[in-house]
């Protein structure tokens, strides 16, 4: 029989216990308590029960126990070891644990010595994310080493929080005494070694570092015969280099590790998730330095100057050489051209890198994005100046560069080589930035490629080298950075197959960087792809991979994620719990904009964002068409070359202000795009915006020689463009007649007849448009047409009991057809779908269903109260119904709008009818336009009435007899309008 304290386990704690938990087995034991593998009754689960020793309970191991406990279960996190329950039983404490049944990381040190570094990293990047949560909750562990740290395969959990420190509930109480130090001397902070008593959460980075540091070498940092020597070292020394045990480690982990171990908690990482971003970058981050540059550029000057005096005649020569050198006026210099320099050279055992760094350099900027380098065989030959500002200056001016390159290459240290390069703008001969890179002897050139990221770095500060903002690195291959950035020009000039092409070489040269899965993504979106499939797959995976980016990438991948999952919520085939969860993901994607456009307010692609998903997947604002022009008006005001932004802008402003609006950033389009493609298609555009042009020869040369793809990005402005020559039914026509029109269509869904269709349904031409919808009909359109009366009723009949059988499950959509069954007199289709509208109601799956279930119900009884004539009871059941949860109730906000009209309350008619028009052109939003037009002209409301009758009267003209007669009276109210 085993005892614990004295204390029979059989005898007393486990007949405590036995109504809830089965202890099995001891797992662990120590001075201060013993843990047990125990099963719980209750739940059926195997846990760990930890007890403290009986005799401790009322002393300074009670206290500690209890604030573990008190800890433990106010912090709830993946990686860290979760509390289920906690009490007391035969006069012990004890708390409750999840039994994690692998082993600790002392055991597996223990046993395999040094880890991969891949799983160290990925370890320590755990233990980061619990900690940063713990110290976001005020809660600082201070005793941070491997025997706390339980794995379960690849995961790991922090645990013991027995002297962890809590700021927020602990104000002045503390558990550590004077004169007393608490923790674990191997990986102990030197401020927490020194008994600080505010020690925060860095003192917890740097036990994580040293545990990092035990992982990789199977060592801790430091070793002694006593604590007392060990806490000294931790005090005094540092650490020995993370390469001189391990030579395997990369050069950014022992940089990241030695930051990590700095004595003072200022030196180190804001934070633990911080520290464990800088072990997962796969480069040699190069740090701005003081200004070693400087310094000799000072000193030549200095050399000069005494030089310059050396005698009265030589003093005059030199200052009217300076004289006339600063009076020369500044060459036109080319903003994308770079010069780099030959290296000066301190050792010469170096002497080959002389000309080596510089080809190097020059060969990885050289068309990294815009940029262009003077090939070296221009510099090299005439080269004998020095690292300083005027060789630097004099080379850039002599070859119209508008930015410079010098540099120095010297031994560090005994085995290590330092680059040192200063960047330069010529033309004000600012220096841009002092760059340092230190690297193993033998790794130059890895050295050159770190080098490369830093100096662009500099360079994206100054000016744009993505295609709206300086991209983050995010890669360590350079081949894969430049890919990119050739991308991005690509991307900036409209060309998206070649943009395509450069950012997926980008990814198969690092299948880890995430910022080229973001641009595969945007590119196909950019195109007008629309609903595609590699849009969303490319941007889970960005979002995937979104790690130690800076917040502005990682919002934009976070964006990227939740696009592409709300896209896949939408089309999901389990239709009862689509509408949910797209509703959910929608919110999160619109908050986070929120968030990005806040805190990067001078972000263009920010803005060009939530406009593409504001157009995309509708907004949370009833104006969401004025919203998204106004978002792209911003992301153009603060980047006037992002072109894509331009196209999207000339449909909205067709759709909202008419073709001249239109016109207006056509032509802005026009005067900034390079040639190519996109200038084409801008060209064709507003020569069909123009009737004249369009209905003549030039016109129908066009339309009988350009492919149907380019006719459909016309066709888009031309949709509100209402000209006597209906160019927009003309192109339609074209597309639809064109024997490559299949292509518009991969997956047969009529998508050309419906262009047509909705061409002449916003034409008032419903006749034709219900003709044209032969194979596959639209169930909105079809069934506005339909109430418009646009075929006999019978022909039509078939087609709509097709579509509301294919929606009949969907009460968000089966609403749609309630106003066609009370046309029909159905009163027996209206109970049925209140039945289904309750049923759904009752035993919805969710929230959004049930709504839409109570939606499709209490609208089906308006209908029916209308049918029996109450029209009463209709408008108070129509009330009931937010028109916000309506979202295809254009005919039921009409009768709504039209009952209330009747029983004189205008204003309220009005605030219905009074809805996102903006950007609707299927019929029936012509007859709300004309409906809320009379309603706004007797309250006064005259630009609304006037954009109404405007729009309905130009629309209509052409229309069929019914809807042209609605034009004639669009035309005469607009005319008696004040003017």
């Amino acid at each position: 029989m085993r005892s614990m304290g004295g204390m029979s386990i059989d005898a007393e704690l486990r007949a405590a216990l036995a109504d809830r938990y089965r202890l099995d087995r001891e797992l662990g034991r120590g001075a201060t308590a013993v843990v047990y593998l125990a099963h719980d009754l209750r739940h059926g689960r195997d846990v760990a029960i930890k007890f403290l020793h009986p005799e401790l309970t009322r002393g300074f191991a009670g206290d500690r126990f209890l604030r573990e406990i008190r800890i433990s279960a106010a912090l709830q996190h993946p990686h860290i070891l979760s509390l289920h329950d906690s009490g007391e039983a035969a006069g012990s404490i004890f708390c409750v644990m999840a039994y994690v049944p692998g082993e600790t990381l002392r055991a597996k040190i223990a046993r395999e010595r040094a880890l991969p570094i891949d799983e160290a990293i990925a370890l320590t990047r755990q233990i980061a994310e619990a900690l940063t949560y713990a110290h976001q909750h005020g809660v600082v562990h201070r005793d941070i080493k491997p025997e706390n740290i339980l794995l379960d395969g690849d995961s790991a959990f922090v645990a013991d929080f027995g002297i962890a420190h809590s700021v927020a509930t602990e104000t002045g109480e503390r558990l550590t005494m004077t004169g007393t130090t608490l923790g674990t001397p191997h990986y102990m902070s030197p401020e927490q070694a020194a008994g600080e008593r505010n020690v925060d959460g860095r003192s917890d980075l740097y036990s994580l570092a040293c545990v990092t540091y035990e992982m990789l070498t199977g060592e801790p940092p430091f070793n002694g015969p006593n604590a007392q020597a060990l806490i000294a070292r931790h005090l005094q020394q540092p650490p020995p280099p993370l390469r001189m045990l391990r030579q395997t480690v990369p050069e950014h982990v022992e940089a990241a590790v030695q930051r990590a171990l700095a004595k003072s908690p200022a030196d180190r990482y804001r934070d633990p998730l911080s520290f464990a971003a800088a072990l997962e970058l796969t480069q040699t981050r190069p740090t701005p330095i003081a200004p070693p540059l400087r310094a000799f550029a000072r000193s030549r000057a200095r050399a000069w100057s005494r030089l310059a005096l050396a005698g009265a005649a030589v003093a005059v020569l030199a200052a009217g050489a300076n004289a006339a050198w600063d009076k020369l006026s500044t060459p036109a210099l080319d903003d994308d051209l770079l010069a780099v320099a030959p290296f000066d050279v301190a050792d010469v055992s170096l002497n080959s890198w002389r000309e080596g760094i510089a080809d190097l350099l020059a060969q990885n900027l050289n068309g990294a994005g815009p940029l262009r380098v003077v090939p070296p065989s221009q510099v090299i030959p005439d080269w004998d100046g020095r690292a300083d500002e005027y060789s630097a200056v004099a080379l850039g001016r002599k070859n119209a560069a508008r930015t410079s390159i010098v540099g120095a290459v010297g031994p560090s240290g005994t085995d290590s080589v330092r680059l040192t390069a200063a960047i330069y703008d010529v033309g004000t001969r600012r220096l841009l930035g002092d760059l340092r890179v230190v690297v193993p002897a033998g790794r130059v050139e890895q050295g050159a490629d770190s080098l490369t990221v830093a100096i662009l770095g500099v360079l994206a500060r100054e000016r744009p080298l993505g295609a709206t903002r300086p991209p983050s690195a995010g890669t360590s291959a350079m081949a894969a950075l430049k890919a990119y950035l050739q991308g991005e020009v690509a991307l900036r000039r409209m060309d998206w197959d070649g943009a395509r092409s450069l950012y997926e070489r980008a990814a198969q040269l690092d299948t880890g960087y995430a910022m080229a899965y973001h641009r595969l993504s945007m590119v196909r979106s950019m195109r007008g792809s629309g609903i595609d499939s590699l849009i969303w797959f490319n941007g889970l995976r960005a979002g995937r991979l979104n790690r130690g980016l800076p917040e502005r990438d990682s919002l934009m991948l976070a964006i990227d994620s939740l696009q592409a999952a709300t896209w896949f919520a939408i089309t999901a085939t389990t239709v009862t719990a689509r509408d949910s969860l797209a509703e959910l993901l929608k919110r999160r994607l619109f908050e986070t904009h929120d968030v990005a456009t806040r805190r990067y307010a001078g972000d263009a692609e920010h803005w060009y964002r939530l406009a593409v998903n504001l157009g995309q997947l509708g907004g949370p604002a009833p104006d969401r068409a004025k919203r998204t022009l106004e978002a792209l008006d911003r992301s153009i005001s603060l980047d006037s070359t992002l072109l894509p932004a331009y196209t999207r802008a000339i449909n909205l402003a067709a759709t909202l202000k008419g073709e001249r609006e239109a016109l207006r950033y056509l032509d802005a389009f026009i005067a900034r795009a390079p040639d190519g493609p996109a200038v084409a298609d801008a060209r064709l555009k507003v020569m069909l915006l123009d009737p004249v042009r369009a209905s003549g020869p030039e016109g129908d040369s066009l339309l009988a020689t350009t492919s149907p793809a380019r006719l459909l990005t016309a066709w888009s402005p031309l949709l509100w463009s209402y000209d006597s020559a209906q160019t927009a039914v003309r192109v339609a026509r074209r597309i639809l007649s064109h024997p490559d029109a299949a292509q518009l269509d991969p997956r047969g869904l009529s998508y050309p007849q419906f262009l047509l269709s909705l061409t002449l349904a916003s034409r008032g031409q419903v006749r034709e448009a219900c003709a044209t919808m032969t194979a596959l009909p639209h169930w909105i359109l079809l069934t506005q047409l339909a109430l418009l009366d646009c075929a006999p009723a019978d022909s039509l009949e078939p087609a709509l009991r097709v579509l509301a059988q294919r929606v009949r499950v969907q009460p968000g959509r089966a609403v749609l057809h309630l106003p066609w069954y009370h046309r029909r007199a159905d009163g027996a289709l209206l109970q049925e779908q209140t039945r289904l509208g309750d049923s759904i109601a009752r035993a919805g799956r969710d929230g959004t269903l049930r709504a839409a279930g109570r939606v499709l119900a209490t609208s089906s009884r308006g209908w029916l109260a209308l049918a029996a004539g109450d029209s009463a009871a209709a408008l108070a059941r129509f009330l009931e119904v937010p028109d916000s949860l309506c979202q295809y109730c254009d005919a039921q906000r009409l009768v709504k709008a039209r009952l209330l009209e009747a029983r004189g309350r205008d204003r309220e008619a009005l605030a219905v009818l009074g809805g996102d028009l903006d950007g609707n052109n299927f019929p029936l939003a012509f007859v709300l336009r004309l409906q809320r037009g009379r309603v706004a002209a007797r309250l006064g409301e005259v630009e609304m009435a006037r954009d109404d009758f405007s729009r309905v009267a130009r629309a209509w003209a052409p229309g069929d007899p019914a809807l042209r007669d609605s034009a004639a009276v669009a035309r005469r109210a607009l005319d008696l309008l004040p003017r």
